[in-house]
């Protein structure tokens, strides 16, 4: 099975740049797209729509939270998309972040049996029109690492491949994994990237398990980093983000280094890697990310 190369795009840009950037995507070389859901004025599915409409690409649809889009929402919206564009979407759910659902007023409780319950709501729908579609689980921490066994796929959130390897040994069953975390694959110096990666791996690094940033050894740098991270006030998470954290939970790299990085993933068994925020900054530096697949 082929090595899947994606990029993350963000479902709050303009559709006009989402129009665009998957266009490029597909130019050069990716053979799937993400529309990761960013805040409440993120229209996932309409981003979807935009990506499906516009290429041939695979459209990975979330990570969503079923806390905040019931599985009635998610099944009818992935229906339209399947009728419409044809059986080429991944559904990726994941509890969600808790700040997020906090300004949302949510409270999550037993956040499985939620995930599971979504699944089978969103499948339920689907199988009674004849639709199918992969559902993966969002996961990064051992809880729910070890209770993958329920779904399609898992969506790593991280390309550190000491924390992949980690996880797959986390896990209860075989699956189809991915990794999704930040990236930064070019031989430019950017500095507005640069810092966007500092705070992307930050986000990332905040939300890991105690065991994960024990095993890179950034606890006690992180336990500094939640204090400033929610909400994000960015001028200082830059100052306090070292090039450790940045490291162990984003791909910073040449397109030949990043190529290394993933014939790593493939020994390990990954089914694909999901090149995320900053490396869907423009056009061109989705343009560099996709330079790898010549070093493959």
């Amino acid at each position: 099975m082929a090595f899947d190369l994606g990029i993350g795009l963000l479902a709050s840009d303009s559709p006009a740049s989402i129009k665009e950037k998957a266009e490029k995507a597909e130019e050069v070389g990716y053979t799937s797209v993400w529309m990761g859901e960013r805040g409440p004025e993120s229209d996932v599915f309409g981003a979807a729509r935009i990506a499906a409409s516009s290429t041939r690409l695979t459209v990975g649809v979330g990570v969503l939270s079923p806390f905040l889009h019931p599985a009635e929402e998610i099944g009818e919206e992935l229906a339209g998309l399947i009728q419409s564009y044809g059986n080429r979407f991944i559904l990726a759910l994941a509890p969600g972040d808790s700040f997020v659902l906090r300004q949302a007023g949510v409270r999550p409780r037993r956040p499985w049996e939620k995930m599971l319950s979504c699944r089978k709501g969103v499948l339920g729908l689907l199988g009674s029109r004849g639709l199918s579609c992969a559902v993966y689980i969002g996961a990064q921490g051992p809880r729910m690492l070890r209770a993958s066994e329920g779904f399609d796929g898992v969506l790593l959130n991280f390309v550190n491949p000491l924390l992949v390897e980690w996880a797959l040994g986390k896990m209860s069953c075989p699956a189809q994994v991915r990794a999704w975390g930040p990236a930064l694959i070019t031989r430019r110096r950017l500095r507005l990237a640069e810092r966007r990666l500092r705070t992307a791996s930050a986000v990332v690094a905040s939300s890991a398990s105690d065991e994960a940033l024990r095993l890179m050894g950034v606890q006690e740098e992180v336990e500094r980093i939640r204090t400033f991270i929610r909400p994000p006030r960015s001028g200082v998470v830059g100052r306090l983000v070292s090039e450790r954290v940045v490291a162990s939970f984003s791909l910073r790299a040449s397109p030949e280094e990043a190529a290394e990085t993933m014939r790593r993933y493939m020994q390990l068994g990954l089914r694909g890697v999901v090149l995320g925020y900053p490396q869907c900054m423009g056009l061109g530096l989705i343009g560099d990310g996709a330079e790898v697949k010549k070093y493959l």
